[in-house]
């Protein structure tokens, strides 16, 4: 199983659909910047399913970004204009988000993943400033 992680940026805004055996699903355009001075772009095709994808849905705008693992990662042949094009496809397999475009806009973020509970640290003891060393 082939399997792409990266941060991308998003490069629509997906519209959440319902397939015809009922299963919720956006398609989204992910592009990641690749080389030595990133000035490469690997656009990928990656579909989220389920509700996740319904959650989602509203967070994952045009010029946002995530850190996300796709997975079954594939080439799609087709015809354009009597000629063959290949697209790089997949699944996105889980993701953070890491903006939104409403960042930086100044507007409510995305959520990001709840971060563990931390433990409250112990009060240090007293300092005795009669140490004899």
């Amino acid at each position: 199983m082939s399997k792409y992680i990266g941060l991308f940026r998003i490069g629509n805004d997906p519209e959440l659909k319902v397939s015809q055996s009922g299963t919720s699903y956006i398609q989204l355009s992910l592009a990641s910047n690749w080389g030595q001075k990133r000035e490469n772009t690997q656009w990928v095709g990656a579909t989220l399913f389920g509700k996740r994808a319904e959650a989602s849905a509203p967070y994952l705008v045009k010029g946002g970004q995530i850190l996300g693992e796709i997975r079954d990662l594939h080439i799609e042949t087709y015809e354009k204009d009597g000629r063959t094009q290949a697209s790089l496809k997949g699944v996105l397999e889980d993701f953070e988000y890491a903006s939104s475009r409403k960042d930086s806009e100044g507007q409510a973020a995305a959520p990001a993943r709840a971060a563990p509970a931390k433990k409250a640290a112990p009060a240090e003891p007293p300092m005795d400033d009669d140490i004899p060393f």
